[in-house]
């Protein structure tokens, strides 16, 4: 079931603007999208469709006022009251309080995964709202007056109308950092609508802000009790886990017999009301990539069959021509070789979701340790529970304890900056093993428009920990160049709001409760998550099967990269790479993340290439 949509928003006074919107909609009406499904309004038309008539994914306004492409839940009470309900419909009182406060009482009251659409005739105002923590894209562009929204940008591309050029900052920052999160996107004319932000659009301007910000949330006052927050912990998740399935008959999760999916299977097995629950291990024969024994504990004790899957290495990575094209440059290579698989075997046997532990790694704070200590200091001073903890973050990140008191103080007397995981680029250069991209392409990122989320544009008094667990909470859209309306609802339990909320406001070093990363978390599913997944320190990888695939690709991998457009740009340095790539002993560093992230971007700007190419014929 993937929910899609496309909207317009525009001034019905503005004839120019009037005719344009005209235009996009017949273009929609002749698009292979389906348009069966449309609130038509003055000055907003939205087209919204999913692929299973079993579930609604949507809930309308009362008097039209405009509709929640999405799910979209009531606010939790007591966490173990139960799974909140699904909203089916908001009636006219609670539109009206919706309205009045232009959207921010959805976000007070509510949650889930969509993207609101609002309107306002009698004040000449539209809105739209993106929820805290949603899984579902959005995206904006403009043409000729007319504001579009959409969720696909193939959807957008049907359109006809816009236009759109390659955003060289961007993709020279994505090169370098691979860590991008304004809101800009590869494409000068597209910016995605980031979860919590707004945009206003009325006759006079069309404003952006947020709603709702993590850095606001982590600077409220803390959970420091380890029993209260590890009984909110457990109820939260198995609260959230339920809401999610419970319109689900049949589901997949993906368990790699890891702490997280471990934590989300047993909370979905948990359940009443539990729908039929197939486990899917995916394991490949190597040091780290072949967790199966842990898979088979947890799902003998949550009472499903499990199915293990071995990974194939014969993986055709030039299928990422296939793909469709996006706004953002990541998901090639990862989607292809790790969620296809996944979503397709979801398909074969009729279920509707896959539901992964995914996020977990970042809100229980699995890493980095060293903050930890920065943070109690500044909140607690020089306590002598201080030494038990230097003892835990020196054992956890394999340093000296004089080590760790060291980098505390320097980070409390000299460190201020808001992006604590950003170096100078001589550092970064070699720090993150870019030993590939030029350095003067580093450089350039560096100084180039801000690649930082606007969240930290409030950043100031958030903890050092904080800053990590919400960079990493700062992901880009799911935006899946495979994905086609048949496949499953992607859902990520631990990412939604209820759940990023409570662990944001429980102090990193409480998350490593116990000496160990993530140990909130592992006291807080003790009983219900087996012991030897609970008492695991090392974690599993696919570094060896990555390895396999691009050897076996290697021709395709070679003709991509070394005359492609990214060294013909000089944002890697071909000799370089050739070194890298040559299968000889190099003293050019390559790690094998870092190859398929830069083979994923050459066949982005392949693919839209083509595109444009064609477009001119």
């Amino acid at each position: 079931m993937q929910l899609r949509y496309v909207a317009f928003l525009w001034n019905p006074e503005h004839a120019a603007a009037a005719a344009a919107a005209k235009f996009l909609k017949e273009r929609s009406a002749r698009s292979s999208f389906d348009t069966s499904r449309q609130l038509a309004k003055p000055g907003l038309h939205i087209i919204y469709s999913s692929g299973d008539a079993s579930i609604q994914p949507w809930c309308p306004l009362a008097g039209g006022k405009g509709i929640i492409v999405g799910r979209l839940f009531e606010c939790m009470g007591k966490p173990d009251a139960g799974p909140p309900n699904p909203v089916a419909a908001l009636a006219e009182r609670e539109t009206e309080s919706v309205i009045r406060s232009s959207g921010r009482y959805l976000v007070e009251h509510y949650w889930g995964s969509y993207v609101a659409f609002l309107s306002d005739p009698a004040n000449r105002r539209q809105w739209v709202l993106r929820a805290p923590m949603a899984q579902l894209p959005c995206f904006r562009t403009a043409w000729r007056g007319v504001q579009i929204f959409f969720s696909r940008m193939e959807d957008c591309l049907a359109l006809g109308g816009p236009t759109f050029s390659f955003n060289w900052s961007y993709i020279a920052t994505h090169v370098a950092f691979n860590a991008v999160k304004s809101t800009a996107t590869a494409l000068n004319e597209v910016e995605e609508v980031k979860v919590g932000q707004c945009i206003e659009v009325a006759p006079e301007r069309t404003a952006a802000s947020f709603y709702w910000n993590p850095c606001t949330i982590a600077k409220s006052a803390s959970l420091e009790d380890p029993m209260e927050a590890a009984t909110l912990l457990r109820a939260t998740a198995l609260a959230c886990t339920r809401a999610w399935t419970r319109s689900h008959q049949d589901v997949l999760v993906t368990l790699s017999g890891g702490l997280d999916s471990s934590i989300i299977l047993s909370c979905l097995a948990e359940a009443a009301d539990r729908p039929r629950i197939t486990a899917l291990n995916r394991y490949s024969i190597g040091s780290n990539g072949d967790e199966r024994r842990f898979a088979r504990s947890v799902a003998a004790k949550s009472r499903c069959a499990l199915v293990e899957q071995q990974r194939t290495v014969d993986v055709r990575l030039e299928d990422m021509l296939g793909a469709a094209r996006t706004a953002l440059l990541y998901g090639y290579t990862n989607e292809l070789i790790h969620a296809k698989p996944v979503n397709e075997f979801a398909v074969r046997h009729g279920m509707t979701a896959v539901v992964t532990g995914n996020g977990g790694d970042c809100i229980f704070h699995r890493r980095p340790a060293l903050p930890a200590v920065v943070d109690f200091v500044r909140r607690h001073g020089l306590r002598t529970s201080l030494v038990e903890l230097t003892l835990d973050v020196a054992r956890l990140e394999h340093l000296s304890v004089w080590n760790v008191l060291r980098q505390t103080l320097g980070e409390i007397l000299f460190k201020t900056a808001k992006r604590p995981w950003f170096h100078d680029v001589d550092s970064l250069w070699v720090e993150r093993g870019k030993a590939v991209v030029n350095k003067e392409a580093i450089a350039y990122a560096m100084g180039a428009a801000s690649f930082d989320h606007p969240w930290f544009d409030s950043a100031a008094g958030v903890p050092q920990g904080k800053l990590w667990q919400i960079s990493g909470l700062a992901f880009r859209a799911n935006d899946d160049p495979f994905l086609s309306r048949e496949h499953p609802e992607i859902v990520n339990p631990l990412l939604s709001q209820p759940m990023v909320e409570l662990c944001l406001r429980i102090p990193t070093y409480l998350h490593l409760h116990g000496g160990r990363d993530r140990g909130l978390a592992r006291r807080a599913f003790a009983g219900l998550v087996p012991d030897d997944i609970l008492k695991r320190t090392a974690k599993g990888g696919v570094e060896e099967y990555g390895k396999a695939i691009v050897g076996n690709n290697m021709k395709f991998v070679r003709e991509r990269l070394l005359d492609g457009v990214l060294v013909q740009h000089k944002l890697i340095h071909r000799d370089l790479l050739a070194d890298a790539l040559s299968g000889k002993p190099s003293t050019s560093y390559l790690s094998f993340g870092d190859l398929l992230a830069h083979l994923s971007t050459e066949v982005w700007l392949t693919l839209w290439s083509d595109h444009k190419s064609a477009a001119a014929a």
